[in-house]
């Protein structure tokens, strides 16, 4: 009996011990599976990161390529722009599409194939990425609006009342819908917007048209647009005319705009005579290798005779310019094993910029001192004809000074003043 006990104490303990034995190593398994699960949940995040941040230095190194693109346009420009009888030819050192890996037609050679993948191999680039880069000064510049220049704020004005104008006129049920529009008027909130004083164009304290807004303590602001969503703070703009304003206005303007460059909705804005016919035919005429842009301000004329007045073209005196770009907007997407990364980036010519400012500033002021003196004795005249043979004399000083540091300036980096990642 005794031994019979000790038999079954015996079996019972060794069916304890197995069971512990199987707990430990169930709970040993437990925590060697979430251990594993960490640490591929781990990796896969720490991967995830990786990749993303591939993509995003694949479109920093594309941004970098398109500055420096730039750059070298701007040094050609400046050393062989003279030279160059179809100076549309140096657009093509920033105006084409650049992407990586490079795409060969259809029909090329199996030489070009095998050398175009011999290049990628020895490459350290493995990102997928898309650049463009385009003219900012073929948009109107929204903060000209505030300009010094008095001339400059009423064209900027009436430019983008034509735009709204232009919208209106279209056959849609927004059209329609919005036929009591008064594109003055929201104008007039812009300007509102970005001046200095609290009186409203349209009458009253600027606040007032804000009530209804739950920011409108803060509004207007009473100064520059800093994001173009801001147009949405101001009365009487939708989702519509925003999709339709915001392609063709800039924060980031030249202080004129680029014929060349401008949409078809920006060149109909500068005069109601230009049609969208003859919106298209211009596009046509810069865009034929066999003429190419215009030149000038008299070729451009000259192209349009047939169908505006010319007498009475341009009355608000838009400043239109045909020569080189000053600012420019990147735009590249890159890719990298499905994650993607987008940057904006904006660069400006401020020194450029500036003295095309200044010219326009000195004219102005030329032109009002022109006009009260008309009256003035001939003693008048001539010490007017005296001073401005100096003020004459003076801006050739300044333009060749200008000149001079306009050759050295061209050898810099581009300098960024916009930049946005997606």
């Amino acid at each position: 009996m005794k031994k019979f006990r000790s038999l079954k104490n015996q079996n019972s303990q060794s069916g304890m011990a197995i069971l512990m034995v199987l707990f430990f190593v169930t709970m040993i398994f437990f925590l060697a599976s979430e251990v594993a699960y960490e640490s591929t949940v781990e990796y896969e995040f720490s991967y995830a990161d990786y990749r993303q941040l591939k993509a995003y230095q694949g479109a920093k190194s594309a941004v970098e390529l398109s500055m420096f693109r730039i750059m070298l346009f701007k040094q050609a420009q400046a050393q062989f722009g003279s030279q160059i009888p179809d100076k549309s030819m140096l657009d093509l050192v920033w105006n084409f599409p650049l992407m990586w890996p490079p795409q060969l037609p259809e029909d090329a050679s199996l030489v070009s194939k095998d050398d175009l993948k011999s290049v990628m191999e020895d490459s350290l680039q493995d990102t997928n990425w898309m650049a463009t880069i385009s003219a900012e000064g073929a948009k109107i510049d929204l903060n000209d609006l505030d300009s010094p220049s008095e001339a400059l704020r009423k064209s900027v004005q009436k430019q983008i009342e034509q735009l709204i104008k232009n919208r209106l006129d279209q056959e849609d049920d927004w059209a329609r819908d919005n036929r009591n529009l008064v594109p003055e008027e929201i104008v007039a909130h812009m300007v509102d917007y970005v001046d200095k004083n609290d009186e409203s164009l349209i009458g009253g304290g600027e606040s007032s048209y804000y009530r209804e807004s739950s920011l409108d303590s803060s509004l207007p602001p009473n100064r520059m647009f800093r994001t173009m969503d801001e147009l949405y703070l101001i009365p009487g703009m939708d989702s519509v005319l925003y999709e339709y304003l915001s392609p063709n206005l800039s924060l980031y303007g030249i202080r004129a705009i680029n014929v060349n460059a401008a949409s078809t909705e920006v060149l109909k804005s500068i005069d109601p005579q230009i049609t969208d016919e003859l919106a298209k035919e211009i596009k046509n005429r810069i865009n034929n290798p066999e003429e190419g842009p215009f030149a000038d301000d008299k070729d451009f004329e000259s192209f349009i005779s047939r169908d505006v007045d010319i007498n009475s073209f341009n009355p608000d005196k838009i400043p239109l310019v045909f020569n080189e770009e000053a600012a420019f907007r990147i735009e590249v997407t890159s890719e990298y094993k499905s994650y993607v990364s987008s940057i904006t980036a904006i660069t400006y010519d401020i020194d450029q910029i500036t003295k095309s400012l200044e010219t326009t500033l000195v004219t102005e002021a030329n032109e009002k001192q022109a006009n009260n003196n008309t009256n003035n004795t001939n003693n008048n005249n001539t010490n007017n004809t005296k001073a401005n043979n100096q003020n004459n004399s003076q801006n050739n000083n300044q333009t060749n000074n200008n000149q001079n540091s306009k050759n050295t300036a061209k050898q810099e980096k581009p300098r960024l003043v916009f930049w946005q990642e997606n």
